[in-house]
């Protein structure tokens, strides 16, 4: 008899990334004689800004943001997926997720992760509080933040993910692929939107993270809207006494249609796995659309359109992705490039600090992004 393969993983620490993961993986524990798996957990801000060289030579299998995936392909610190899959149909396999679920970890010729969970910015509310239509423009968003009851999550980085949402819902491109990283009548235009919407947040929004915003409004009655945040079903799903249920809906846009900023995660495979084999087969399980319906069952937020899909089977997640559904499929990619984190938390500070100040006009800021932008970008490897 074969020794059992017991593989490590990293995940980050969250329901909506626990607790389907850890239901399903514990499945495939119980059938599979010749594999284990087991999670470690670390932090939002761990999974946001940890460079992949620092995990990869710790864990098998380590779930990642698309905007690392440039770092992937220049570092040799993750699997290639593509020379593994031999007998994969990788188009149909591609078709098989919601919106650029898939794409967004194709990079430089190669494929360096598998989607095994979807997000994207959209709106929230408290629906018991709230006596009217959510804002579908940014006049309406800051007319809204006057009357009070506005929040955002403005710490670093999720600063420069409004700053970046903001822009994308005005038309431009945000994937970091041309000279600059807006152009300049947009950057212009989406600083002032942010500016306008911070000026009506509660102080602590400056320290709050998505989950952060998400957890005060299921918490407290201080904030009743957002208008750009990640989505995460947790809050969606029947609360615990004490605590109200969220509500999502559409961003608002000043174009004809929303487009925000592509998030969820990915199941990559170090190149330091002790057993590829192992690795590969655990990966493709997971985001198989069997074990993907499992993990909505048990409150994860999958990537596969069997769970998207309106005639999907009802979840503990609610109407949650009925309610995120068309944000998803439109969602946008952030640059991918290698060392583009460096450039996102950059932003995010300074973003950040120049909402908190609110001095000048933000053309110095402005300049400071773009500057940083072109003194960090490197060779797009995605052609």
């Amino acid at each position: 008899m074969s020794k059992k393969v017991t593989l490590r993983g990293l995940t980050w620490d969250h329901p909506r990334a626990c607790d389907g993961l850890f239901a399903e993986t514990h499945r495939f524990n119980t059938l599979n004689d010749d594999i284990a798996i087991e999670w470690d957990v670390h932090s939002l801000r761990g999974f946001e800004a940890t460079p992949i060289v620092e995990t990869a030579d710790m864990y098998d299998l380590i779930i990642l943001d698309h905007p690392f995936m440039g770092d992937a392909a220049v570092s040799g610190a993750l699997l290639n997926l593509q020379e593994h899959l031999d007998a994969v149909d990788l188009a149909a396999l591609q078709e098989s997720y919601i919106g650029l679920s898939f794409k967004s970890y194709e990079y430089g010729g190669g494929l360096w992760a598998l989607p095994i969970d979807a997000a994207s910015q959209v709106a929230v509310c408290r629906p018991d509080l709230l006596d009217e239509a959510m804002p579908a423009t940014f006049d309406e968003a800051i007319a809204f933040g006057q009357r009070g009851g506005l929040g955002l999550s403005m710490a670093n980085p999720h600063a420069c993910m409004n700053y970046l949402g903001i822009a994308s819902c005005l038309g431009a491109d945000i994937s970091g692929k041309g000279e600059r990283l807006l152009p300049q009548d947009i950057a212009v235009q989406a600083l002032s939107i942010l500016r306008q919407l911070a000026r009506h947040i509660p102080d602590a929004a400056f320290n709050w993270s998505s989950i952060d915003l998400l957890e005060a409004m299921a918490q407290s009655d201080d904030v009743t809207y957002c208008p750009f945040v990640f989505s995460f079903n947790s809050y969606a799903q029947a609360p615990a006494a004490g605590r109200h249920r969220l509500r999502y809906c559409d961003s608002p846009t000043n174009t004809e249609n929303a487009a925000t900023v592509l998030g969820g995660t990915g199941l990559a495979v170090s190149s330091s796995t002790r057993d590829v084999g192992a690795a590969v087969k655990a990966a493709l399980h997971l985001v198989t659309e069997g074990a993907q319906i499992r993990m909505a069952e048990a409150g994860g937020q999958p990537a596969h359109r069997s769970v998207w899909s309106p005639s999907a089977k009802k979840t503990i997640n609610g109407t949650f992705f009925d309610e995120c559904r068309t944000m998803q499929e439109t969602a946008v990619l952030r640059a991918r490039w290698p060392g583009y984190i460096k450039l996102q938390n950059f932003a995010g500070q300074l973003l950040q600090t120049d909402c908190w100040d609110q001095a000048g006009d933000g053309t110095q800021t402005i300049k400071d992004i773009e500057d940083y932008f072109r003194s960090a970008r490197a060779e797009d490897l995605d052609f």
